[in-house]
């Protein structure tokens, strides 16, 4: 059975790398209790960081505060990952890590452009349609249609990367989008709530092609390589999107009460540094991490956040049934590719179709 991998050429391995595919191969695997100790930290942070960095962009959104300048803010903090790198280098913490292991070229503004860039951008847009969905949606609701996006990102390698997964996550994918439509016809109808749902969805979907895109672009990264991208992201939001916060003042951003100012401040610094933060754990805790643990961390964040906006307001059953449909589908892509030979019944498959291949040789030799 096949899993999601990407081609990375043999020159970009280092030694370090090499040795890890050996011991991967080799049947080396981490103990069972460190792996479940993993798991549950990253479901936990993922649900606290994306719950309240929710929460507090729709207090920004609400405050009339342009999505696209919290977006820009959201990618441009992710700048400071070079610190990091450049204080290790200067440490000698870091010497072996190379800017050209980002890909077989080295970097260059072609290279930026051609893979940098694109990555930044979607990632961009992904934010700014999920920050729309919020002031139009609830952040419940945004959340949990957003939450889709794994099983999406799964249809798109199957479509894209031609990889073969079992059964059990094509119906995952069944059940989340069963949820969303339960959640769809269930609760309002009205404009401003198709709206929402519509961006929530297409954030939802664009965050699905940012990662097949990385896979395609980059390929697999070690976690320093990783934290490099970060910070080059960072810094292709700063230098190539710099017209926006411009854009966002003279549209009416200058005409804000003073009073309001530095709450709105407030919230939008600490929306940018918890976004920041479910960023850095997604792509450098994923190297240490599931990343189903992660995309059911931000599953979980919609209980966090109906704790936070309305916390003794039990919602409806048609928007309980669509979010149990979305667990479900999470909850099937917890299944482990090999799980028959966990159970053994791979074996007992094997013993059959051994037994059968005798019946039929003593057949045939009679």
């Amino acid at each position: 059975m096949k899993t999601l991998t990407a081609k990375v050429s043999p020159e970009t391995l280092s030694e370090n790398d090499k040795h890890d595919t050996t011991t991967e191969t080799a049947g080396h695997h981490i103990p069972i209790w460190r792996s479940g100790i993993c798991l549950l930290l990253g479901i936990f942070l993922s649900a606290a960081l994306w719950g309240c960095g929710s929460h507090t962009a729709t207090i920004v959104v609400n405050n009339k505060v342009d999505p696209a300048l919290l977006s820009w803010l959201c990618g441009i903090i992710s700048a400071f990952c070079l610190l990091l790198c450049f204080g290790k280098l200067h440490g000698g913490g870091m010497q072996s890590i190379s800017f050209q292991k980002l890909g077989p070229h080295s970097l260059t503004p072609l290279f930026a452009i051609k893979r940098i860039l694109p990555l930044c951008t979607l990632s961009l847009l992904t934010l700014f349609l999920y920050f729309l969905g919020l002031y139009r949606l609830k952040t419940s609701e945004v959340a949990a249609l957003y939450s889709c996006n794994k099983a999406l990102g799964y249809l798109l390698s199957w479509t894209v990367l031609r990889e073969q997964f079992m059964g059990a996550r094509v119906i995952a994918i069944i059940a989340c989008m069963a949820g969303v439509v339960m959640m769809s016809y269930t609760e309002s109808i009205e404009t401003e709530a198709v709206i929402g749902r519509i961006l929530a969805l297409s954030a939802a979907i664009i965050a699905a092609v940012n990662q097949v895109l990385f896979q395609l672009l980059l390929g697999r990264l070690s976690w320093q390589e990783t934290v490099i991208f970060l910070g080059l992201n960072g810094v292709c939001n700063t230098l190539l999107l710099w017209w926006i916060p411009f854009t966002a003042y003279f549209q009416g951003a200058a005409e804000k009460i003073e009073n309001d100012f530095i709450s709105s401040l407030t919230y939008l610094c600490v929306t940018a540094v918890l976004f920041f933060l479910f960023q850095f754990l997604e792509k450098v805790g994923g190297h240490f991490i599931p990343q189903s643990g992660i995309s059911f961390g931000i599953f979980l964040s919609v209980f966090v956040i109906i704790g936070l906006d309305q916390p003794w307001v039990l919602p409806s059953g048609g928007y309980l049934l669509g979010i149990s449909a979305i667990g479900v589908g999470f909850l099937l892509l917890f299944i482990p590719e090999n799980w028959k030979e966990l159970l053994g019944l791979e074996s007992t498959e094997l013993g059959h179709l051994d037994d059968e291949s005798e019946e039929i040789q003593g057949k045939s030799i009679a």
